[in-house]
């Protein structure tokens, strides 16, 4: 084996190195659609205390329910 042969299987990534990369992408994307999906949620959450004025059994304005 010469140098270059060595240097190509030094950078060549191994099938467990492969799979665990795999792995991270694949619990990024998931992390990315639940955080999307939150915030959908965390607005329509927000919508139904505004409409029925929910944060006035706290005796609060909405300005003050907001901060």
């Amino acid at each position: 084996m010469n140098q270059e042969d060595l240097s190509q299987a030094e950078v060549s990534p191994c099938s467990d190195d492969l799979v665990e990369i795999g792995k991270w992408i694949g619990r990024h994307q998931a992390l990315a659609w639940v955080v999307s999906h939150c915030s959908a949620a965390d607005a329509h959450s927000l919508r139904i205390v505004h409409e029925q004025k929910l944060y006035r059994r706290l005796g609060l304005t909405w300005e003050q329910f907001c901060l």
